[in-house]
């Protein structure tokens, strides 16, 4: 079970601000107790704030927020995001629309699981610890591990590793950088057409034209595609509880090897069906508004699979998906990752700032999620410089360093209008606590796990002395870390 560092004191001499403790616990990727982050429950949030600290390194996880500490975690989690304007579908995505059209034209579709389970199925023993709410590491997010194997000849070089003492074969002529083995390997050149060959070249389809393609409306079985508002919750949502939480618990208990208790109703709620993101439908936004939404994919009215995504002022965030593992062939994580990358990219028609789709965090040393670099273009955020860089200038420093400094200048990112997230930190904390109009405001939901009596205590309190009647604040600011990299004592303090 992962290990917490709250009570940690900073050193003598080391300026702190308000940005939330450091600590430790069990990591999805690796399975070590060692994932090392800054975490925090938040109340509310606009879609606007989450925009910026996504792009600061911030992940959401329910209502639970946290950016890991790069240089010394286990895993480093690098946020990843795809250029929708300029996406490339591979030859395996292909084949899963084609795959999805065989389905529905069929006229016995009724899936029917008899094989025996993927030899890949290790990927999925992955274990959550028990009984912390640091298992809100889910990982991979989106369910798309099982589908790795089909798609392997495209990943040809991103996982090999030179054996120390062991020389290449001698070969004729320059050899290729591993970041062009990479990405040719993902994306490979097209076969010249023969020298005699009189046909005009066939128009590039659109993505959404090959979806189109793949749903026809006069097939023998029908998918339909719905997206529900998570907060507040849509009143179809509601009504279509029970049939989500099931296939939720049986993709949790299948696949991720989950007990009942890890996939209790209750986890589901608060991984699932929480959000601290508050939604908006501005003139000037997307048709489908701002905030978490939940999307249904329905075979014949039947659901099937639930993808979680937040759409953000820049695009769409991806979080998790799951689905009924009867259905595991149709390759549904990439099936839903297109349509929400076409959705980017219509949306982008109307508010051309959203233009990226962002795959969740990217850990180089992890095989379970090696499918996102089949996803181009790509690029990575440098969490030394927050710069963006393209995966393919990425690939060779991951190669040899799992922390790296992937932007080559020195110059840091401009800043955006979050001017610090020790700030927000503060101001979220305060207004989680203040008196409200609205009763909703649970011990939950605040941004630290503290008594009922603390809140009634602070709602009856002037704004002024409100921090006097709430001891364990005083705690929680001595506690805090001043950033992510304290050097060696947080290193030290980490591992204790």
């Amino acid at each position: 079970m992962g290990t917490s560092s709250t009570g940690l004191n900073p050193p003598a001499g080391l300026a702190t601000d308000l940005s939330p403790p450091l600590e430790a616990w069990s990591c999805g990727y690796c399975g070590k107790d060692s994932f090392c982050a800054q975490g925090l429950m938040a109340h509310k949030l606009s879609v606007h704030d989450y925009q910026l600290l996504l792009n600061k390194g911030w992940v959401r996880s329910g209502k639970y927020l946290y950016k890991a500490a790069m240089p010394i975690t286990c895993c480093p989690t690098y946020t990843m995001r795809c250029h929708v304007l300029d996406f490339r579908i591979s030859r395996s995505q292909r084949r899963v629309l084609k795959k999805m059209r065989k389905h529905l034209t069929r006229v016995d579709a009724i899936m029917k699981e008899t094989a025996v389970e993927d030899t890949t199925s290790h990927i999925h023993t992955c274990r959550k610890t028990k009984e912390s709410r640091r298992e809100l590491l889910k990982s991979p997010e989106r369910g798309q591990q099982a589908e790795l194997e089909p798609a392997e000849s495209e990943l040809v070089g991103l996982t090999e590793h030179k054996v120390p003492g062991q020389e290449p074969a001698p070969s004729q002529g320059p050899q290729p950088s591993l970041s062009q083995i990479s990405m040719s390997a993902v994306h490979p050149s097209p076969i010249s057409h023969p020298l005699h060959s009189t046909s005009a070249p066939s128009r590039t389809r659109s993505l959404e034209e090959l979806l189109e393609e793949s749903t026809p409306a006069t097939a023998q079985h029908q998918l339909e595609v719905k997206l529900l508002r998570l907060s507040p919750p849509s009143p179809e949502l509601q009504a279509t509880f029970g049939e989500s939480y099931k296939v939720y618990k049986r993709y949790q208990m299948h696949v991720h090897k989950d007990t009942e208790l890890m996939a209790s109703e209750a986890e589901y709620r608060r991984f699932f069906c929480s959000t601290p993101l508050l939604g908006e439908d501005p003139a000037d936004g997307p048709d489908t508004g701002y905030g978490s939404f939940i999307e249904q994919f329905l075979l014949d009215g039947k659901i099937i699979a639930l993808g979680l995504l937040d759409i953000l002022p820049e695009g769409i965030n991806s979080q998790y998906l799951c689905y009924d593992p009867d259905y595991s062939s149709l390759s549904l994580g990439v099936y839903s990752a297109l349509r929400e990358i076409a959705l980017t990219q219509r949306l982008n028609e109307k508010v051309p700032r959203m233009k990226y789709y962002y795959l969740g965090p990217y850990v180089h040393s992890c095989v379970k999620v090696k499918y996102k670099l089949l996803y181009q273009p790509t690029e990575l955020l440098c969490p030394v410089t927050g710069h963006w860089v393209s995966v393919e200038q990425c690939l060779p420093k991951l190669e040899l360093n799992k922390f790296a400094k992937l932007y080559d200048g020195d110059e840091p990112a401009a800043d955006s209008s979050l001017s610090s997230e020790g700030l927000w930190f503060l101001r979220n904390f305060r207004e989680a606590l203040s008196p409200s109009s609205s009763a909703s405001v649970q011990t939950e939901e605040a941004m630290l796990v503290v008594s009922q009596e603390d809140l009634v205590s602070i709602r009856s309190s002037s704004l002024s002395s409100w921090w006097k009647h709430f001891p364990c604040l005083g705690r929680l600011l001595r506690c805090c870390c001043c950033c992510c990299c304290c050097g060696s004592w947080c290193r030290k303090e980490a591992e204790s």
